[in-house]
């Protein structure tokens, strides 16, 4: 989410006309005018620089208002997706170990997992380490090992 905050500042920074947001900008490229010839004339503002201004501004709200929302979402769908976890259950930690659910303890947040049926590996982690739930059409792909 930070990305798209600096993101949308970079945006209002490079689209303001005339250096609107850093004037310094603005007075540096007047003197350099003014060292390389040409004469300095007071010029009138055509109040182009405050109409972008009450563009873009609003514009880098709404932005940021719509990826500060998304986040609940994501979040809830998340939640949905751990508290529906049980038994045999095929699933992808955020490590890409792809593994079998055994145990589900919701009291202590940790879902027992074995790698390996044959050699009986297993191995506890935390519910938070689970990246997703495999599907039907998925557990076809990767569920068994080619021999």
């Amino acid at each position: 989410m930070n990305f798209y905050v600096c993101l949308v500042t970079a945006l209002v920074v490079l689209l303001a006309p005339e250096g609107l947001l850093f004037p310094e900008l603005l007075l540096a490229q007047e003197t350099a005018k003014t060292t390389a010839g040409a004469t300095a004339e007071p010029t009138a503002s055509s109040g182009t620089g405050d109409l972008w201004f009450m563009i873009l501004l609003p514009l880098a709200m709404v932005v940021f208002m719509m990826l500060v929302m998304r986040q609940p979402k994501d979040q809830k769908q998340r939640e949905q997706m751990l508290k529906e976890l049980k038994k045999n259950d095929r699933v992808v930690t955020v490590g890409g170990i792809i593994a079998k659910v055994a145990i589900v303890s919701p009291e202590t947040k940790s879902v027992k997992l074995v790698l390996d049926e044959k050699s009986g590996s297993c191995m506890t982690v935390t519910m938070s380490s689970i990246a997703r739930v495999l599907t039907g059409e998925e557990k076809g792909d990767l569920g068994e090992e080619t021999k």
